[in-house]
C-alpha cells in the first residue's frame, strides 16, 4: 500500500509498540522509508529482529527484544552512518562511527541492557 498511499501509515489496534511506530513515522524521512522493503538480512533474532532496506542506500534495522542483531551487509560495499531510534525519547541519536559493508556487521544498541525495542537507521556515505 505505501507505493500507491505514501501518506497513509496504517497502525493496527494491536501494535505494541506505537510509541516506535511514532518516532519512526516522525525522525526517518519519509521519502526514504517508501523505498525500503522487507529484506532477509538479519542473521540472529529471528523472532524479534528484521529488517527493511532500500539494498546499497539505507537500512531500517528493527530490534523489538533490545538486543545486538547481525547485519549481513556482504553483497554491499561502501560506509553507512548509523544512527538509532529511542521510541521512549523519539528521536534518532547518530553514532560518530561509520559502518563499513562487506561483511555481516553486529548492530548493539546503546542500551542493549534495557531491553526496550530499538531501531537502527543505516544510510550511505
Amino acid at each position: 500500500y505505501r507505493d500507491a498511499y505514501p501518506d497513509l501509515v496504517i497502525q493496527r489496534r494491536n501494535d505494541e509498540f506505537p510509541a516506535l511506530t511514532a518516532a519512526i513515522e516522525r525522525a526517518i524521512p519519509r521519502e526514504a522509508r517508501v523505498r525500503t522493503r522487507p529484506a532477509a538480512l538479519v542473521r540472529n533474532e529471528p523472532a524479534t529482529a528484521w529488517c527493511m532496506a532500500a539494498r546499497g542506500e539505507a537500512y531500517l534495522v528493527y530490534s523489538m527484544a533490545g538486543v545486538a542483531v547481525t547485519l549481513d551487509l556482504s553483497q554491499e560495499t561502501g560506509r553507512f552512518a548509523l544512527a538509532w531510534l529511542d521510541a521512549a525519547a523519539g528521536e534518532l541519536r547518530p553514532t560518530p562511527e561509520l559502518v563499513t559493508a562487506g561483511a555481516p556487521v553486529t548492530l548493539t544498541p546503546p542500551v542493549a541492557e534495557a531491553k526496550q525495542p530499538w531501531v537502527a537507521w543505516l544510510v550511505r556515505r
